[in-house]
């Protein structure tokens, strides 16, 4: 009988198919993980491979998760999640956690596309997004209020920065004072 699959070779290959989609779901997922939390988009605990595909450790540039990407890993996510394999009872588990990480991952999509037309809207608009009549302005504050302002914010006993420290930070008087080595160029204030 050539062309067709016996049962339990097909039940392996639906297998297989759940497992790699699910495994390539994961690996793109990895670096972004924080990124949904950021947003409070959850994801299931067990679906949390986190470190894995770290770019940090591998001396790379942050990785970017683009609308494309993550459409093409949701898709492919939902595609098996249509296959009848998941209507056993046993599964059910299973599929429910399955079902979660698909939805945040949909979720995070139409977030990121929506963002994605609102910027295209705000740079193709013939009208200003932002004005100098928008609500903000310039404060002067002194080194000094600055400095009790960061410690009210801090809990108790918190080491803080010395005024002088805040103020080589802005720039150093004289940059060829040996107090000019703790310029750390934080604050970019011309």
């Amino acid at each position: 009988m050539t062309g067709f699959q016996k049962k339990s070779e097909k039940q392996k290959d639906v297998g297989i198919l759940i497992i790699n989609t699910l495994t390539d779901v994961c690996w793109f997922l990895d670096p972004f993980i924080e990124r949904f939390e950021k947003r409070c988009i959850n994801i299931p605990k067990v679906w949390k491979f986190h470190g894995f595909r770290d770019w940090r450790s591998q001396h790379k540039k942050p990785l970017q998760i683009s609308s494309e990407e993550l459409a093409k890993k949701s898709n492919a996510l939902a595609k098996v999640f249509m296959l009848p394999w998941w209507l056993n009872r046993s599964f059910s588990a299973f599929k429910d956690s399955v079902s979660e990480l698909l939805s945040a991952m949909e979720y995070y999509h139409k977030s990121l596309a929506d963002q994605l037309e609102r910027t295209q809207r705000n740079h193709y608009s013939s009208t200003p997004v932002r004005s100098v009549a928008d609500n903000w302005g310039l404060t002067v504050i002194e080194v000094d209020d600055l400095r009790s302002k960061i410690l009210e914010r801090l809990p108790l006993n918190t080491p803080a920065p010395s005024a002088s420290w805040i103020r080589l930070n802005f720039m150093p008087s004289n940059q060829f004072s040996a107090s000019a080595l703790n310029y750390t160029r934080r604050f970019n204030v011309p």
